[in-house]
């Protein structure tokens, strides 16, 4: 039967080698930080995960990407924001322009939020789009 030191010892070894390997893996993960859109880096993240850490606060990402919602939204707006204005100055009614805008949730407080085209959000404004 092993005696406790040399279980103990063994268990310490395993411990380190398993801190080792977590701390690697982190690294490795440490490269995807620039193409997520996670808000803390993602190697901090794994060393909470598995409590190998000394650290207190998660840090956070700053190369994260844009949240692909939020930034396929914007674009969405944006070009609906120009066809609708579009469908207007070519002679479209404007109380068809305002039912689709209505119909599709779109707002002149959403085409401003978005950064549409200053353009087309005053020619929405003539058409009537609240």
């Amino acid at each position: 039967m092993p005696s406790k030191t040399s279980v103990k010892k063994k268990f310490l070894e395993d411990m380190k080698a398993f801190r080792r390997g977590v701390e690697a893996a982190a690294g490795v993960i440490e490269t995807f930080n620039g193409s997520t859109t996670h808000p803390y880096r993602l190697d901090d993240c794994v060393l909470f995960k598995l409590n190998v850490t000394s650290r207190t606060k998660l840090r956070p990402n700053k190369k994260r990407l844009e949240d692909p919602e939020e930034a396929g939204d914007k674009a969405w707006i944006q070009g609906f924001a120009l066809a609708l204005a579009e469908m207007h100055r070519l002679g479209a009614g404007s109380s068809a322009v305002c039912e689709v805008a209505r119909d599709a949730g779109v707002s002149l407080a959403k085409v401003k939020a978005r950064g549409a085209d200053p353009y087309d959000w005053r020619e929405l404004k003539k058409a009537g789009v609240k």
